[in-house]
């Protein structure tokens, strides 16, 4: 199954996600994008370089183990959603274009945004992210309805 995972900046939630797919997997299905992406093409190592940015999602990954550093943020388009079986948003709902909800293969999860906050915001956000991909592939696996995903 081929899901896309959008948050708002392509720099946190949406880049853990993918990763934890990818990874619990064993594939390369999972991608991600950002609805509003200040920096396309740039890597995460690089935004979290960028003078003046709070970021704590590499050292949060690193600690779970996982290297992301070379992920690259990229901005959402209307084609990415129609290539993948599920997309999954966890941008703030005044973030998400109209085309995008109203996608037939969309669903939303709300997970804050650690943006700027604290280590220990940013590991809550991952924690909330992977027992989410957990109970994502866990209802895949049992072959139940995509509906039900929408519930999680």
């Amino acid at each position: 199954m081929k899901v896309l995972f959008i948050c708002k900046g392509n720099n946190c939630r949406s880049q853990i996600a993918e990763a934890i797919y990818n990874r619990l997997t064993n594939s390369t299905t999972a991608c991600s994008a950002g609805t509003h992406v200040n920096g396309e093409g740039e890597t995460l190592d690089e935004f979290d370089k960028r003078p003046g940015v709070a970021s704590f999602t590499l050292d949060v990954m690193r600690d779970a183990g996982y290297n992301i550093e070379d992920k690259r943020q990229t901005q959402l388009t209307h084609n990415m959603i129609t290539d993948c079986d599920l997309v999954i948003n966890m941008a703030a709902k005044r973030y998400t274009p109209k085309w995008l909800a109203d996608a037939p293969n969309y669903t939303y999860w709300k997970v804050t945004d650690p943006k700027g906050r604290s280590y220990k915001i940013t590991k809550h956000a991952k924690d909330e992210v992977e027992r989410k991909v957990h109970e994502l592939i866990k209802s895949n696996l049992a072959g139940r309805p995509m509906s039900l995903v929408h519930k999680i």
